[in-house]
């Protein structure tokens, strides 16, 4: 036995501040009868082209703060000063442009769990461009590659970035 100068300690509790098992909901009642509403929720995308060596990474999606309702604006950076955006802006690839555009947005939006706005926003682009039956797995990479071809991102192609870098 292993002697010590300090007197062994108890633990002193009050009862009303431990914590309290979670409560069971009553599945009686819950109410069934209650509708689903859908709001129209309208989304700005942007897109930038920026020339910024300081920050590492060649495509970028953002929240602007705050948002001014109605309408929820996110914005998509394309940094020339790196791979690939570099190349595909100077030989006009608007495919690779598309692709850097879609994976931007939804690697930031599949992330953003705070806000149930952009989560809605999310599941609506996976519905959009994988139909209604997807696995979690594909919701981010998957559809960022077949959004690229969906008819959304089709004006990214007619905007004026080419040779810009």
């Amino acid at each position: 036995m292993t002697k010590s100068v300090f007197k062994p300690m108890t633990a002193r509790l009050d009862p009303a501040r431990l914590p309290k098992p979670p409560a069971v909901p009553d599945p009686t009642a819950l109410r069934t009868d209650t509708p689903i509403v859908t709001l129209p929720l309208p989304v700005e995308l942007t897109i930038e082209v920026r020339h910024l060596p300081d920050k590492p990474n060649a495509a970028w999606c953002y929240v602007p703060r705050p948002q001014i309702p109605p309408v929820t604006r996110l914005g998509v950076v394309l940094n020339s000063a790196y791979w690939p955006t570099d190349g595909a802006l100077a030989r006009g690839d608007k495919r690779t442009i598309r692709w850097l555009f879609s994976v931007a947005l939804l690697e930031r939006i599949s992330f953003e769990p705070r806000d149930s706005y952009v989560h809605a926003i999310r599941r609506h682009l996976v519905a959009l461009v994988l139909g209604d039956k997807w696995q979690a797995w594909q919701t981010v990479l998957w559809t960022a590659y077949r959004f690229k071809d969906h008819t959304l991102t089709e004006p990214i192609a007619m905007l004026p970035i080419w040779l810009s870098s």
